[in-house]
């Protein structure tokens, strides 16, 4: 299910232009995300998810505030949200860099070896490896959880029977 991200990411990272997996990989980690937060939502109609997502400014319209947002909501773990915002800031330093930058440039390479899990230092031994390594595992683990039913639900949806014997209950008072 993942595949087609996954080779977008890594395609990228093995051609000419390094920043392509970086921006990618943000690119995608930020389209599961919001993919994700809208699975946990309540069903909302495109206005809706225009005015959260897609308008400037909007509250969701960032990376950061999709990742902070997906951890608050119990979505992301916080190992996910620190990786998410690992892969965020590397990205970011690529981006905005005019000088052609490469993983192993001191100021990627710092961000790498200080924010890699150890997990994956200990897999990988690059700093491509860990960045394109960390941004595989999360992408996996954040589809695999896009598959689970974790839509919040209504009172009414969650506690039929007691909602409604509420309502009868209110019915027959105001009716004596």
């Amino acid at each position: 299910m993942f595949a087609l991200p996954i080779r977008t990411i890594t395609g990228a990272s093995t051609a000419v232009c390094i920043v392509g997996a970086a921006v990618i990989a943000a690119a995608v980690l930020d389209e599961i995300l919001q993919m994700l937060l809208l699975a946990r939502f309540i069903e909302l109609g495109s206005k809706r998810k225009e005015a959260l997502f897609d308008k400037i400014g909007a509250p969701l319209w960032t990376l950061s505030a999709k990742i902070e947002v997906a951890f608050a909501l119990g979505v992301i773990s916080n190992e996910a949200r620190l990786a998410a915002h690992f892969i965020r800031d590397v990205r970011n330093k690529f981006a905005h860099q005019i000088e052609a930058l490469s993983f192993d440039h001191p100021d990627i390479a710092e961000i790498i070896e200080k924010r890699t899990l150890p997990s994956a230092k200990k897999v990988f031994s690059t700093n491509r490896e860990r960045f394109l390594g960390t941004i595989k595992a999360i992408v996996a683990a954040l589809y695999e959880t896009l598959a689970a039913d974790i839509r919040i639900r209504s009172v009414e949806e969650t506690h039929e029977a007691h909602f409604a014997r509420i309502i009868v209950e209110d019915m027959k008072a105001a009716t004596r």
